[in-house]
């Protein structure tokens, strides 16, 4: 690909005298990632379903795996107007199925180049009230079940040549906010730790690994979480630099550019796409 390095007696004229610069004038091509598979867990719904119509909008095909088989059979005709799209229903908890899933849909799509971890659940109450069985549950998934996909996938990534693990944090993580979602947090933060470590291990392959950390979105998942939608919309840009909610785009782009080339030279990194909350 052209642009990136190129050396100097290849590098445009301008005015009569060589450039003695490197230049990126194809740079843009880098973001393209038509042809690639994409898995995503969590993908029935919400920011895994908006992500996986922006990857088979711009022409990558991708395998949804969520615990919800009626939201995936129609995550699956929505997405198989425009592309291609498999669909497995698995619990991320269930180690055996969920791998032996991840297998099929790359025998079934010829590979994985992209894995996209966004399956979580996210039960309300304080912690020091939280059951016990509760809160293995929310690391079972929120956690344990990143490491599950990622086992499977990881050899199909390192044989790509250009792998992306894109693991989903959270604005909370940063803020502690909001209050009844300790245990949510508290994975989300281990994310962020484990994906440090991850990156550091498959870096050496050409592999990628990176968070995407979304800060407040109205999705279906916030959907009943405030009594006073209003209320709560106005608070999140009052808190936020951006004043606007963000929209599924927002997040969509920002895994594209992750999972594309533009981005092979970010890993172990945390990209927050909260509208500037954080530190406003």
């Amino acid at each position: 690909m052209g642009g990136f390095g190129r050396p100097a007696q290849e590098a445009r004229e301008m005015g009569g005298r060589l450039m003695d610069e490197p230049l990126a004038f194809d740079a843009v091509e880098r973001f393209d990632v038509s042809g690639r598979v994409a898995v995503i867990t969590g993908g029935a719904h919400g920011l895994g379903l908006a992500m996986a119509t922006a990857f088979v909008g711009a022409g990558a095909k991708v395998a949804l795996l969520d615990i919800d088989a009626d939201g995936l059979e129609l995550a699956q005709k929505t997405l198989s107007a425009r592309g291609t799209a498999v669909v497995r229903a698995v619990d991320v908890r269930d180690v055996k199925s969920t791998q032996a899933a991840v297998r099929e849909v790359a025998s079934e799509l010829g590979g994985i180049d992209i894995l996209i971890n966004d399956a979580a659940i996210f039960p309300s109450g304080p912690l020091a009230e939280t059951d016990f069985e509760e809160l293995r549950n929310v690391l079972d998934v929120n956690v344990v079940g990143y490491v599950t996909t990622l086992n499977a996938a990881l050899p199909y990534l390192r044989e790509s040549g250009r792998g992306r693990i894109i693991n989903f944090g959270s604005v909370t993580f940063f803020l502690g906010y909001p209050d009844g979602l300790g245990a949510y947090i508290a994975t989300k933060g281990a994310i962020v730790g484990l994906t440090r470590a991850l990156a550091r291990e498959v870096g050496p392959a050409g592999v990628t690994a990176n968070v995407l950390a979304p800060g407040a979105f109205p999705t279906r998942a916030e959907q009943g979480l405030y009594e006073d939608q209003e209320a709560f919309d106005a608070e999140v840009i009052e808190r936020q630099s951006v004043k606007r909610r963000g929209s599924v785009e927002d997040i969509a782009a920002a895994a594209i550019f992750l999972a594309s080339d533009a981005a092979s030279f970010v890993t172990g990194q945390t990209l927050l796409v909260d509208g500037g909350w954080t530190f406003n």
